[in-house]
């Protein structure tokens, strides 16, 4: 789901798949524009690997600061999971290549550490980092002071994720991207 407030900025649609929207923002009254990719990961591993395959080939064609967020239904580390079975390592460094491919990094969040679970009792009790917003060093340096914050969860098993703009930029755009 993406949602935005059409008084604050314009959102053009240029491409989707089952896994991904991409669109371009544009703030009224300015030349500031960038890339969204809201991100709903398949919980197949093979299938994300075309979606990792699609965001390098965003790269690719992508001249614009580029945020990505959302469900990527992966992990980067250990510290990312609690509970469950072994980390798949190979999952993961598959993840960070693609990740370090698009020059993409994590805006790192505030609020609970991680944004989904199983919702089970205790003894079977598994809990990931799931959900986060990712950033290239343009967009980065247009909002410097843009927050991610990961929101309780409510009714579903993952945490929204809302970004946010510091008040000091002249963007009032605000993102939730319930996932």
């Amino acid at each position: 789901m993406l949602l935005w407030n059409s008084e604050a900025v314009t959102i053009e649609i240029i491409g989707s798949t089952e896994q991904e929207i991409h669109a371009v923002v544009k703030v009224p009254n300015s030349n500031s524009s960038w890339l969204l990719s809201a991100i709903y990961s398949n919980l197949r591993p093979c299938e994300r690997l075309i979606l990792w395959d699609n965001l390098k080939n965003v790269y690719d064609g992508c001249a614009l600061p580029w945020l990505a967020m959302g469900d990527f239904n992966e992990i980067l580390s250990e510290s990312e999971n609690f509970g469950g079975g072994l980390v798949n390592f190979n999952r993961s460094l598959k993840f960070s290549d693609m990740l370090n491919s698009c020059h993409l990094s994590d805006l790192g969040f505030s609020g609970p550490r991680f944004t989904w679970t199983n919702l089970r009792d205790a003894g079977g009790l598994v809990q990931e980092r799931l959900d986060r917003a990712v950033a290239n060093p343009s967009w980065r340096l247009t909002f410097p002071n843009a927050e991610v914050a990961h929101l309780p969860r409510v009714h579903s098993d993952h945490c929204p994720i809302l970004r946010t703009f510091n008040p000091v930029t002249q963007t009032p755009f605000t993102s939730p991207l319930p996932v």
